[in-house]
């Protein structure tokens, strides 16, 4: 059994956040962080979803997204429409997720290898992804990272295990 929590997933999309824009901008580290503020991205939106209502039928809801940024921002604006992204955050998103789904930014796949051939013109500036992330990690600041969602399960008697 494993517990997920929107302060959980907050503080680590926080954490990887902060740590992917004090990371040394050299050349050999675009993929990093484009990796990197993806999963920041990911666990932000994760953690807003859940913590509308941190019950066992949400937290089933965000594993059925996978990695797939689009479905995860599509359920995140349903929740919170307008709040953080701008047509322009969709673009990012768009134009990133087909490599962060695929883990092509974990582990370098022939898509990832041909867009590098072509100077990665088919990825955001990583500018404009490090502001799309920074959005939303503003965002989840601003919600003091979820610590006082809430959740519609009724307590029950047992042992919790934490794994």
């Amino acid at each position: 059994m494993s517990v997920i929590t929107p302060f959980a997933l907050a503080a680590f999309s926080h954490d990887i956040f902060s740590m992917c824009a004090a990371y040394n901008d050299i050349p050999k580290g675009f993929l990093s962080k484009s990796y990197l503020y993806c999963v920041s991205i990911e666990l932000g939106m994760k953690a807003a979803i859940i913590a509308i209502d941190c019950n066992d039928a949400s937290k089933a809801l965000i594993k059925t997204f996978g990695h797939d940024l689009i479905k995860i921002k599509q359920c995140f604006d349903q929740h919170y429409p307008g709040k953080v992204f701008e047509q322009s955050d969709m673009a990012v998103i768009t134009s990133i997720n087909p490599h962060f789904q695929s883990k092509g930014l974990e582990y370098f796949t022939p898509d990832v290898m041909l867009s590098m051939m072509r100077a990665y013109r088919n990825f955001p500036l990583i500018e404009n992804l490090q502001e799309t992330a920074k959005k939303l990690n503003d965002f989840i600041n601003g919600h003091q990272l979820f610590l006082e969602a809430r959740t519609s399960t009724k307590a029950s008697r047992g042992v919790i295990s934490f794994i």
